[in-house]
């Protein structure tokens, strides 16, 4: 597999989500790619219906160029998927991993980038 000139090969962001207190809710994780902090991508894992103690064991990529490393990040969202079918889906945590992050989220981040199309698996507390 040959690879593009200035392109860095695929963030694997591998998505390992658990939370717990969900009663009653169908939740989902759903990954934005974030370029220079908008949204440009996005990838989503399917609900875990009617589960108070989900989890998911998913990995997801995204092919970033290598030029816009500096300013990408990943925000993961758990959201509620409920019986909304217009989109109106609310958030119960989320997290974003990136350069500009601090702690855990900058550390992830760097792993994932010294370690291209490999799967870095890491905790995070959502907000």
């Amino acid at each position: 597999m040959s690879k593009r000139a200035g392109c860095f090969p695929s963030l694997v962001l591998y998505t390992i989500c658990k939370t717990q207190g969900t009663q009653n809710k169908d939740p989902f994780v759903k990954v934005y790619l974030l370029i220079g902090g908008k949204r440009v991508k996005k990838k989503k894992t399917a609900s875990r219906k009617g589960n108070c103690n989900p989890v998911w064991n998913e990995a997801l990529t995204f092919n970033v160029p290598s030029n816009n490393l500096a300013n990408t990040a990943v925000e993961v969202c758990v959201m509620d998927q409920g019986n909304d079918l217009i989109g109106n889906n609310p958030l119960l945590g989320c997290c974003v991993i990136g350069p500009q992050e601090e702690g855990p989220e900058r550390d992830h981040w760097c792993d994932m980038t010294q370690s291209p199309r490999k799967a870095v698996a890491m905790w995070h507390t959502l907000r």
